[in-house]
């Protein structure tokens, strides 16, 4: 494919810009979560792709292409990574100060 290293920075940045899209368009915490499962599906994802072109990680590493297999080792750890910030994020619970409302006493006068 012509232009192959231009369009892969090209969607790098179409991706980069929708996930900005879609972040303003959920609440933040839904969002984080979100984003952190569709990372985790990606890596995973591209380790696959890998292995369905003939460079995946049970034939690199059976080669000894330490370059491909520590590649496909990274993507998984990214993954394994982006997964658990997933889970993390989903049983986070905001620790926001709630406003204490106090009644008003016979001395103070109400506005």
């Amino acid at each position: 494919m012509t232009g192959r290293a231009d369009w892969e920075i090209h969607l790098f940045f179409i991706v980069w810009a929708l996930a900005f899209v879609y972040a303003t368009l959920r609440s933040p915490r839904r969002a984080w979560i979100e984003l952190f499962w569709a990372s985790c599906a990606a890596l995973v994802g591209l380790c696959l792709a890998n292995t369905l072109t003939g460079r995946g990680l049970p034939g690199s590493l059976l080669s000894g292409d330490r370059v491909f297999a520590g590649f496909d080792l990274s993507l998984l750890a990214f993954a394994i990574l982006a997964a658990i910030l997933a889970h993390r994020a989903a049983l986070h619970r905001s620790e926001r100060p709630r406003a204490r409302v106090r009644p008003a006493t016979a001395t103070e006068d109400p506005v």
